[in-house]
């Protein structure tokens, strides 16, 4: 497999190859991330050994012409004895070519003062990765630093070169009884000149590689060399497949050790391979089989990973995708479990508080399976809650002014009157929701910014107590505006098309998608705080799986123009199955909260998290 593909995509390397050495740089306002990393875990980066023979700014042009944004630090650029000042420079220099270091090393580490030294240089530096190659003896004093700094630790594997550390095995021996924070950089290279399999071996020991060296041999034995990536012996396309299959969010450095004084060509011909690997393996995720498929996979995978209380709020959001994830697949078992959920773990209640919105989410699914079983006691404790929301004011206090006083209410408390008022006939649900709904629009809606403010805390009242984020602008939260969409989409869904007030749900949603499409970030995702992405890096699941939903909904329904909303849903759909390990779990879920965190990484999941995937799932398999 692997020939027939080079043979391929030799003519688009060859094109890149020439493209990355003749086309004039681009200036950072022009450049923008590389479509295929935009839609992995893992990141491509650059070993900065390739450029031992370069200082850091032929080292930085060069990576501007390859488009590599990410920088293992060698000393030879950065020595471990640089002053504040120094380091300051020096990441200034690298902002410059819109590049980040992500870690330090291979640094050496011979006695505890080395060790010692390196970690304090990584911590002045900024990362909390170290690659490094310690004396056997002086692992447990490693293990002592690693739970000091809370740091990775990846040793670097040798080959048959050095008898220390020289295969994956090796290292994960020697590790496996200490901190789970200290693992391996796995060099592929290595690793295959030592006799072993890399792909294999990261099947193995995936939990504990925190990087990655990328290159090419051309033997399985000492005697193998260097080459570019694609034309030695390393099946790339199957190590590609096996970084999506365990979930690999590291870095893969490009170690290019072969015209080490004149690396360039070498390196753009690797890097273009490597990249065009990626897009060849890349699975076909608007594929109705894959999408159904995965859709299952991830609903499984959380049925067997049960929080909170079943008719919390956080199910509620939850068992909506997964109606739509068995209205999607046909699932026998996904119905099965949706009934139990009812008949023996809730027995079709609410949650514990009648006035509040949080506690009839769940019902939205009661009545959903309702008016497949037809029968009343399903939804029939929700109808007397609902009645009682109703008959009796809300117990206002603080912020809490309204019925439905935060934003998020609106994706928790009008699908499901609406779903009321459209299954019992009774129109006072309704004109109920009408009400309510547009009390908080009315609070929190900001008619400038098109976006919900959470709740009072986070209206603009120039009191003196008005919260900015950190570049100066309004607080909107992703998930919050993102349960406003979704919401939404559950109300129109339910509306007849000639209901009085269905005029106002549609130019909203309309608003709010120009103004959500206009802020999604290169990755495909949206940040935690919408207008402040920079001072949060990472994509956000939940808010980005509703706005997916939405907007892909909008299309699907003829209120959202196809050519100019198609990408944006694209881009998302792609970014969120990026987001899913091989298991079916659902990473890069901001946790419970009421405004924008960083406090999450692609290992944090929640269930919300999961019923935004399916949600968005059911609506891009209709897409045409």
């Amino acid at each position: 497999m692997k020939k027939s593909l080079f043979k391929k995509t030799f003519t688009g390397l060859f094109v890149f190859t020439m493209i990355a050495l003749l086309i004039p740089v681009k200036t950072n306002a022009q450049q923008k991330k590389s479509t295929w990393e935009n839609n992995e875990q893992f990141k491509l980066a650059m070993a900065g050994y390739s450029f031992v023979n370069f200082d850091l700014d032929s080292t930085l042009k060069m990576m501007k012409r390859m488009d590599v944004r990410y920088l293992c630090i060698k000393d030879f650029h950065l020595p471990l004895k640089s002053t504040d000042a120094e380091i300051a420079a020096f990441h200034a220099k690298l902002k410059e070519y819109n590049v980040t270091g992500y870690g330090v090393g291979p640094i050496y580490m011979k006695t505890k003062e080395e060790i010692d030294n390196g970690f304090a240089y990584a911590k002045r530096v900024g990362v909390k990765l170290i690659v490094g190659v310690p004396n056997v003896e002086l692992l447990p004093y490693v293990d002592q630093k690693v739970k000091e700094y809370d740091f990775n630790y990846a040793i670097h594997l040798h080959g048959p070169d050095i008898k220390l550390y020289p295969n994956a095995t090796d290292v994960f021996e020697h590790v496996k009884d200490l901190d789970p924070r200290i693992g391996m950089c796995l060099d592929i290279g290595h690793d295959t000149r030592d006799g072993f399999n890399p792909t294999e071996d990261l099947k193995k020991y995936h939990e504990r590689v925190f990087d990655i060296h990328i290159k090419d041999v051309t033997a399985a034995s000492k005697a193998g060399s260097t080459c570019e990536i694609g034309r030695g012996i390393i099946d790339i396309p199957t190590f590609v497949k096996t970084l999506r299959e365990v979930g690999y969010t590291g870095a893969c450095s490009l170690e290019f050790e072969k015209d080490m004084k004149n690396p360039l060509a070498g390196l753009a011909e690797s890097i273009g391979y490597f990249r065009g690997v990626i897009d060849a393996t890349r699975p076909d995720y608007f594929c109705p089989e894959y999408i159904k498929t995965t859709m299952i996979k991830v609903t499984d995978w959380q049925l067997k990973h049960p929080f909170h209380k079943q008719n919390d709020w956080t199910n509620g959001a939850f068992y909506a995708g997964v109606f739509a994830a068995w209205k999607t697949t046909g699932s026998k078992n996904i119905y099965k479990a949706m009934m139990a959920m009812g008949n023996d773990s809730t027995q079709w209640q609410p949650y514990r508080r009648w006035y509040h919105a949080d506690d009839i989410a769940i019902s939205q699914t009661y009545i959903d399976l309702y008016r497949i079983e037809k029968k009343k006691k399903m939804i029939q404790s929700t109808i007397d809650t609902v009645k009682k929301f109703i008959n009796n004011p809300y117990p206002v206090r603080g912020i809490e002014v309204i019925k439905w006083w935060w934003c998020d209410a609106l994706f928790m408390g009008p699908p499901t009157l609406v779903k009321l008022g459209v299954t019992t006939g009774d129109k006072k649900f309704l004109a109920a929701n009408d009400e309510y709904f547009k009390e908080c629009y009315n609070l929190l809606y900001n008619k400038e910014e098109k976006l919900f403010a959470r709740d009072l805390n986070y209206v603009i009242k120039n009191d003196g107590k008005d919260r900015y984020e950190a570049n100066g602008k309004r607080i909107f939260w992703s998930r919050g505006n993102g349960w406003v969409m979704g919401g939404l989409v559950r109300i129109l869904q339910e509306l007849p098309a000639n209901y009085s007030e269905r005029p106002f749900y549609e130019q909203l949603f309309k608003e709010m998608s120009e103004k959500i499409a206009s802020i999604q970030q290169p990755d495909g995702l949206w940040r935690a705080s919408l207008l402040d992405p920079a001072s949060y890096p990472g994509g956000e699941v939940s808010g980005s799986g509703f706005f997916c939903y939405a907007l892909a909904w909008g299309i699907n329904n003829g209120l959202l123009d196809s050519k100019t909303y198609r990408p944006i849903v694209e881009r998302a759909w792609i970014a969120l199955n990026g987001c899913i390990n091989n298991e079916g779990r659902v990473g890069w879920v901001q946790p419970v909260g009421a405004d924008p965190r960083k406090n999450f990484t692609a290992d944090s999941w929640e269930v919300y998290g999961t019923g935004a995937y399916l949600l968005a799932g059911s609506e891009i398999i209709k897409m045409k």
